[in-house]
């Protein structure tokens, strides 16, 4: 999605949607180290063995986690005897994370949940983890690693899981196409939703006044958007270089999409998201419409320039 320092369109995390997953079998992940957990040790501690691994806890409490697991290499049945569980769980560096933790150990007694942020690398930290099966029990992952993860076969089936301790009414508030994008073709539910990102046009009206142009709304077409940003982009001291772009573009997948969407393309073929449709006459419009905002109108600013 656009997104303009001065006019532009503001895009939410989650692009795609965020979703928690679990990636290794839970408890196989402290086999290992066994012996220390019985003893109890200190977050710190376990921090220190884990290095930079995370986890994430997807409990009821924490309904607006999203999460996906692994198939666990021994069955968990003393979940609900009472004795004790621990789990790693793994997610960005948020702010709050400290009181979920602290409210769900109130109403979870038998549950124990260890903390690891998210590791700089992430997508090559936590593919390799898997592999070796040493990940967390939960974790945060999201549009472009979720999948790949279900598909290689690391994350749990969570549809038993759902049908045992979710509640309709909370699966029914979430975003259906959100939900349902936790699917594989075969059915198998990889993950939840943590939170919805959403991508929204916003605008500078100041500098929409001074430049006399009306403020966008749902008549507006491409051509209109770009009638805009010429007239919004401005070198004030004509030395050649801009210093107001009247739009910006942040090349990434999950931002890209939507304008692929907008002139009536997909990345991928809705119904088989192995078969490419990039090469399609929509996606290529939309990808070469931007590339000439860009690099040849120059009223879109992006990284790459």
């Amino acid at each position: 999605m656009d997104e303009a320092s001065q006019q532009g369109e503001a895009a939410g995390e989650a692009p795609g949607s965020t979703a928690n997953a679990a990636s290794t079998p839970a408890h196989s992940y402290f086999t290992d180290n066994e012996n220390l957990l019985q003893q109890g040790i200190s977050r710190r501690t376990f921090l220190k063995l884990t290095g930079s691994s995370a986890t994430t806890l997807a409990l009821a409490p924490l309904a607006s986690v999203a999460l996906a697991a692994c198939a666990p290499q021994a069955p968990i049945a003393n979940v609900r005897n009472g004795s004790k569980v621990q789990l790693v769980y793994q997610d960005c560096r948020c702010l709050g994370e400290q009181l979920l933790f602290d409210q769900f150990h109130e109403q979870h007694p038998n549950i124990e949940v260890f903390y690891s942020p998210d590791p700089d690398n992430f997508e090559e930290k936590m593919l390799t983890d898997m592999e070796a099966g040493t990940a967390p029990d939960v974790l945060a992952g999201c549009c472009d690693t979720l999948p790949i993860w279900a598909q290689k076969g690391f994350l749990l089936d969570l549809r038993p899981y759902v049908k045992a301790d979710l509640a309709p009414d909370t699966i029914t508030d979430w975003d259906q196409a959100q939900y349902a994008s936790f699917f594989t073709q075969t059915g198998m539910q990889y993950a939840l939703p943590k939170y919805h990102g959403a991508l929204a046009l916003y605008y500078n009206q100041d500098m929409f006044d001074e430049a006399k142009v009306p403020y966008p709304d749902n008549s507006w077409s491409h051509d209109d958007y770009l009638a805009a940003m010429k007239k919004l982009t401005v070198d004030s001291d004509g030395d050649g270089k801009i210093d107001r772009w009247g739009s910006m573009v942040d090349i990434a997948w999950e931002r890209l999409q939507i304008h692929i969407n907008g002139w009536g393309g997909h990345l991928v073929d809705p119904e088989d998201s192995n078969k490419s449709w990039m090469a399609r006459p929509e996606a290529l419009q939309a990808m070469e419409w931007i590339r000439a905002r860009m690099w040849d109108d120059k009223v879109m600013a992006t990284k790459l320039m």
